[in-house]
């Protein structure tokens, strides 16, 4: 009898951000991108198809798979594409809602955080009836920047975001997954600086951090030397303040 304790769910690649250090595989609306400058043919021989749909119309779709082991699951981790604008995602919070297991579950999640509601859907209200709950916000950096970085990005509106959730659903562990680049690797302290002053995350647990490996003028490792001591100098300053 197998029962499945933990799962990682990345239902699709629709996304609603076309993120400078991300690609057509993890993106839609890049997906889309890359057709139109190079022609669905050429898409199709490196990803396959435009928009990754694992639950297909057929009769044994994936949800249908999916959900007799959604009783016996203790911790899951959501992820995308864009999570929240996933519908299958919904599936699964209303499966464990009407089952009672809600209590039990423990979401995790990765998110571009720039939405909390889903067509019909309001996150806050689901989120409110789990209380293991950890999410973890790809952000890099704050205002003009981070609408640069992630395109899509509505700073205004990211914020507005954290603390309706800070407010509304106060038993949520509240932390960020940057990813770091060229784009963002000299003032990424500063980000960190004001996302503490503001109250939105803690020092009780560190952020994730990604590097950017792709694309290759993305990474920090492409930096000359000497602009590598000068961010050494930096970083060390700045952990020992």
């Amino acid at each position: 009898e197998f029962k499945m304790k933990y799962m990682d769910l990345r239902f699709s690649n629709m996304c609603n951000m076309k993120c400078r250090s991300c690609g057509p595989g993890c993106s839609s609306l890049w997906a889309q991108e890359f057709i139109d400058e190079r022609g669905v043919d050429v898409y199709e021989e490196y990803f396959h198809t435009k928009k990754i749909v694992i639950n297909k119309a057929e009769e044994m779709g994936f949800m249908n798979k999916l959900k007799p082991y959604l009783k016996d699951v203790l911790e899951v981790y959501f992820a995308g594409g864009e999570i929240i604008i996933t519908p299958e995602h919904y599936e699964c919070l209303d499966y464990w809602i009407e089952n009672g297991l809600n209590e039990q579950v423990e979401l995790t999640y990765t998110t571009n955080f720039s939405s909390l509601k889903f067509k019909d859907k309001d996150l806050i209200g689901y989120w409110k009836k789990f209380p293991q709950l950890k999410i973890w916000a790809s952000l890099d950096a704050e205002g003009s920047v981070a609408e640069t970085i992630r395109k899509g990005t509505d700073w205004d509106r990211i914020v507005k975001n954290i603390k309706t959730l800070k407010e509304q659903v106060p038993h949520a562990q509240f932390q960020i997954t940057p990813t770091i680049s060229i784009w963002n690797v000299f003032h990424f302290p500063d980000f960190f600086d004001y996302m503490i002053e503001q109250g939105f995350i803690d020092t009780k647990s560190s952020p994730r951090f990604n590097l950017a490996t792709n694309p290759w003028y993305a990474n920090i490792m492409i930096l000359p030397v000497s602009v590598k001591r000068r961010l050494i100098e930096l970083y060390r300053v700045y952990a020992e303040r």
